[in-house]
């Protein structure tokens, strides 16, 4: 059975690494997992450095094994538990990325495996262990105990779920595996904690499984076909002193299918937590970079989220804003500014400036103000290693804690369309850059001298389109409502706009009648629209050919009412229809074909 396994094993090797370009291609994907390995600028001192967290001190790093097998990750909030921290791997860290579109993700480094590791699993001649990554550092504790928080994951589960490919990882603290199930001596591995062996989902028997989490069904956005929930690593320590740390994971048995331990960043702590520092959104946008390594600036908080900004309704960077043609941490910088320095009543274009003067949607004005803050709070999380858990605020004479997740909570409401949402998450991350603004800066980070404020304005690029940050009827939620002012009846009411749609995008599918493109929309509530009122939507005088469309509904499901494409060229077109004073009816004007350019728009409602 081992025999066959092993040659099935070798079948999906060969397999794995015709997908290995393609995975490859995922990193570039801001929706999920971001990964630098060494070789992409990464140093151990900066794994170390980003491990850290309050109450130790580290020194004497070094990492032994491959450079593309170890290095540094963000964007797993959502996936693995936690933001963002350092993995070490036992093939290729570019593995651990999703989707999980491979049942045998593989990096053969051919590089030989631990000792202490191999010590761990028996050392049988049939069961060594390969492709050892291993970051090692001496550390002094303020307490007499050490702890970080950490996910397992691996390619092996579930189909090699009870066999020797148990790929093995392990903490040493001064010689001592403390890689341990929780209230357990049993070390943490593929057969230690799974629901059991399957070539799909695992159904059972389980083993330890209230720890596992099966992603066969790739449900999150990971290559790891099998991974922990987030666990803590805890273990006893001489405080004040030198003790020494080993962190390790190789693949046993083979050097086939890769394996990964992801350790949050700052979660290596020693004793209580004193010390949460945080500065407020005014700090980061006026300390933009520095030739200081150790100065607290946005550049560098940047460079330590991997380089980018995931925002959730935009990522930076979004375009190129230094003429060097790549897409880097400078660039995002300047982009970020741009949220502070740049107004938020107008919209950005493509190579961030604001020259055409689109008027921002109230939805756009609050995005980039909620931008703002969350910003900050990455730039306290990621080079401050403030942690929102241990932070609080005041509500209702009641001291209330941050969420733990406070990050991706934050890219949640600025993503969606709920604008009380997101001016409440705004506050929220407001209170939180504010929470720690007393307390020093960590080991290794200080505060340097801020810019000119004509130096960060011209800097700043506006990062927002159109498609990220509409503008007045660029979209369903931004659509303009149809009022008619000072008429105290219904008689000649008359509502006219003249709008450029060349900057504007396609927001709403295209009706029956043609085939659309850049649109703009307008809606009749049911205030207005009263039962049996008439309405009548001209286009005379537009310089392009246009096509008119009435729907109702809500935003997220309309219901095409009526359209018109009758007239071939600029003419106009004339459509009218009825509201029944109980839905909403949305007046979406475009071109057919994507054509676009002026275009005036008459409403009335004799």
């Amino acid at each position: 059975m081992r025999g066959l396994m092993r040659t099935c094993k070798g079948t999906m090797r060969r397999l794995a690494l015709l997908v290995v370009g393609v995975i490859g291609l995922a990193g570039s994907a801001r929706a999920g997992l971001i990964v630098k390995d060494l070789n992409d600028g990464v140093s151990t001192n900066d794994m170390a450095n980003k491990l850290v967290g309050q109450g130790v001190t580290v020194s004497n790093v070094r990492y032994t094994g491959a450079a593309n097998a170890s290095g540094i990750f963000c964007s797993g909030g959502g996936i693995i538990g936690f933001g963002s921290g350092i993995l070490l791997t036992s093939g290729d860290a570019a593995n651990v990325i999703g989707p999980n579109n491979s049942s045998g993700a593989t990096g053969d480094n051919e590089l030989p495996g631990d000792p202490d590791l191999t010590g761990l699993i028996g050392g049988a001649a049939s069961n060594q262990t390969y492709d050892a990554s291993v970051l090692e550092f001496d550390f002094v504790p303020e307490a007499d105990t050490v702890q970080f928080s950490y996910v397992f994951g691996s390619e092996e589960y579930n189909e090699y779920v009870g066999s020797e490919f148990n790929d093995v990882f392990a903490f040493f603290v001064n010689g001592v595996n403390y890689a341990l199930i929780p209230g357990t001596a049993t070390p943490v591995s593929i057969n230690n904690v799974n629901n059991g062996f399957s070539t799909g989902i695992s159904a059972g028997p389980c083993e330890n499984c209230a720890y596992y989490i099966d992603n066969v069904d790739g449900h999150l956005n990971t290559q790891l076909d099998g991974l922990t929930v987030v666990l803590t690593f805890t273990a006893p320590v001489l405080a004040n002193q030198v003790n020494h740390m080993k962190i390790a994971i190789a693949d046993a048995g083979d050097h086939l299918l890769d394996s990964a331990v992801l350790l949050q960043a700052g979660s290596l702590r020693s004793g209580a937590s004193t010390n949460n520092p945080t500065r407020p959104a005014r700090f980061w946008f006026t300390h933009h970079e520095s030739s200081d390594p150790e100065c607290a600036t946005l550049r560098r908080a940047i460079d330590a989220n991997c380089g980018g900004l995931d925002l959730g309704f935009v990522d930076l960077p979004n375009g190129y804003r230094n003429n060097d043609d790549v897409k880097d941490s400078e660039d995002a910088m300047m982009e970020a500014l741009g949220f502070y320095w740049k107004s938020h009543t107008v919209t950005g274009e493509i190579g961030g400036t604001q020259s055409a003067r689109s008027r921002a949607s109230s939805l756009c004005e609050k995005r980039k103000n909620l931008a703002v803050q969350l910003i900050a709070a990455i730039a306290n999380v990621q080079l401050l290693g403030a942690v929102p858990s241990q932070s609080s605020y005041v509500n209702a004479h009641t001291n209330v804690f941050f969420a733990t997740d406070l990050i991706d909570q934050a890219r949640a409401a600025a993503a969606g369309q709920d604008r009380a949402a997101i001016a409440s998450m705004t506050a929220l991350l407001r209170l939180f850059n504010k929470s720690g603004q007393t307390y020093n800066y960590p080991s290794g980070v200080v505060e340097c001298s801020p810019t000119r404020t004509s130096r960060l304005k011209a800097l700043a690029r506006d990062p927002t389109t159109q498609a990220s940050c509409p503008g007045i009827n660029n979209s369903c939620e931004a659509a303009e409502v149809v009022y008619f002012p000072n008429t105290g009846s219904f008689s000649s009411a008359v509502f006219k706009r003249t709008i450029n749609l060349n900057t504007y995008t396609n927001a709403i599918a295209s009706p029956s009648c043609g085939t659309g493109g850049n649109d703009a929309i307008w809606q009749v509530p049911p205030s207005i629209g009263v039962t049996n009122r008439s309405f009548t939507v001209n286009t005379d005088g537009s310089n392009f050919d246009t096509m008119i469309s009435v729907w109702d509904g809500t935003c997220g499901s309309l219901t095409e009412v009526a359209c018109t494409n009758a007239v071939f060229g600029v003419g106009g077109e004339r459509l009218t229809f009825t509201t029944d004073g109980v839905n909403t009816f949305y007046i979406v004007v475009e071109g057919p074909s994507g054509g676009y350019g002026r275009l005036n728009v008459k409403i009335t409602s004799p």
